[in-house]
């Protein structure tokens, strides 16, 4: 666990929202100019974020009356710190906005190669980001399919849910 000075929180907490505005501007800007697959991975780094200030919340006002909080470890790096931000932001998000693309094919009976549905996931932006090899099928990976308004929609339900929690 990491102690940190319960008059510091308050900061950490104001510095991630001001993270996850940026990356929701910028990521608005990259889809103006057709960048879908970089204005995904500022989504992700988004919605990492707003984890880390989920939680940085509730650890708060679960030591309602102590100097020092306790925080996760890996709320700041180490294995498993992207998934375990994500997971928190995706409790407070509609799980139905992970739908990137609404394809024609179901993505597990098929391959990039046909119009298959995809789903965010927290290596979803390793995938956008890198050309890949797929040694399975011999041939150079096929980055998913991204829906423009499907990210904006993401893009204002995170807005929307820095308000909810009284981020804004």
């Amino acid at each position: 666990m990491v102690k940190i000075p319960r008059d510091k929180i308050p900061e950490g907490i104001k510095r991630s929202v001001e993270e996850i505005k940026r990356y929701v501007s910028d990521a608005e800007l990259l889809i103006e100019k057709t960048s879908l697959r970089h204005a995904l991975i500022l989504v992700q780094f988004a919605i990492e974020e707003l984890g880390r200030a989920s939680i940085l919340k509730k650890r708060f006002e679960e030591a309602e009356s102590k100097d020092i909080v306790e925080v996760e470890d890996v709320l700041f790096g180490g294995r498993g710190s992207h998934k375990y931000k994500e997971d928190e932001a995706w409790r407070l998000l509609d799980p139905q906005l992970r739908t990137i693309h609404e394809g024609a094919f179901n993505r597990r009976h098929f391959t990039r190669h046909f119009d298959v549905s995809e789903v965010l996931t927290h290596n979803a932006r390793l995938e956008v980001s890198f050309v890949a090899w797929d040694e399975y099928i011999k041939d150079w990976k096929i980055p998913p399919t991204i829906d423009k308004e499907k990210v904006r929609e993401l893009l204002r339900a995170i807005e929307a849910k820095l308000s909810d929690l009284g981020f804004v």
